[in-house]
């Protein structure tokens, strides 16, 4: 095996393999027959010398050095997204499904759920959109009646729900404190002979739940 530092070259007249310094590559050598040769790396010679050693550059080194913050960088904004979507799924259970309503409000929180849950639809739409639907305790004259008599006293929108019969309707109400006042004395009248009703007041409510009756 070739010494370090060192390749070996066969004599092409006697056949003898030389020890021939990396610097005499390619320039005239003598052989011990006396003859002289153009030393050249032959492949036993290279096979001899073992692999090479790959050599990596600067430029290499510093784009995998990139390549890894780039890895580095996207875990970390993964991790980050997965945090926020937790976040939100816990807002999301504590606050029962982030639906928009006002505790403490009246009954906002209810009518709010009434017209997510039994398809709130406004109530001359309702009562004109299928055959046989009635508002409980009217006939048909009756019930629409009433619902203009709400549109007068003020109410923004008269909500009626269910498939066939709306056991209650939600008035929106107003801004105009008068118009307010006028539904809120008609909804407590017509409550009167309800026991388990309480009388209504204005707290800033959205919404008047009014119990219509068998």
């Amino acid at each position: 095996m070739a010494d370090i530092g060192t390749f070996t070259a066969d004599c092409p007249h006697c056949g003898k393999r030389l020890k021939v310094k990396p610097q005499l590559a390619g320039r005239l050598v003598k052989c011990t027959c006396g003859k002289t040769f153009t030393a050249s790396v032959t492949v036993a010679a290279a096979v001899e010398s073992g692999p090479a050693v790959p050599v990596v550059s600067k430029r290499e080194m510093a784009e995998t050095a990139i390549r890894n913050d780039q890895l580095k960088k996207l875990v970390l904004i993964g991790l980050l997204v997965l945090l926020v979507i937790g976040a939100w799924a816990a807002w999301r259970v504590l606050s029962g499904g982030g639906k928009a309503a006002s505790p403490g409000l009246g009954e906002d929180a209810t009518v709010e759920e009434l017209i997510t849950s039994e398809d709130g639809t406004e109530a001359r739409l309702w009562l004109d959109g299928r055959k046989g639907r009635m508002l409980s305790g009217m006939n048909e004259s009756q019930a629409e009646f009433n619902v203009d008599q709400w549109y007068k006293l003020g109410a923004l929108k008269v909500y009626a729900f269910g498939g066939l019969m709306s056991r209650v309707v939600a008035l929106e109400l107003p801004h105009d404190v008068t118009k307010r006042q006028s539904l809120f004395e008609w909804v407590n009248k017509w409550h009167t002979d309800m026991q388990d009703v309480p009388k209504m007041k204005d707290v800033g409510q959205k919404y008047l739940l009014v119990r219509l009756k068998l």
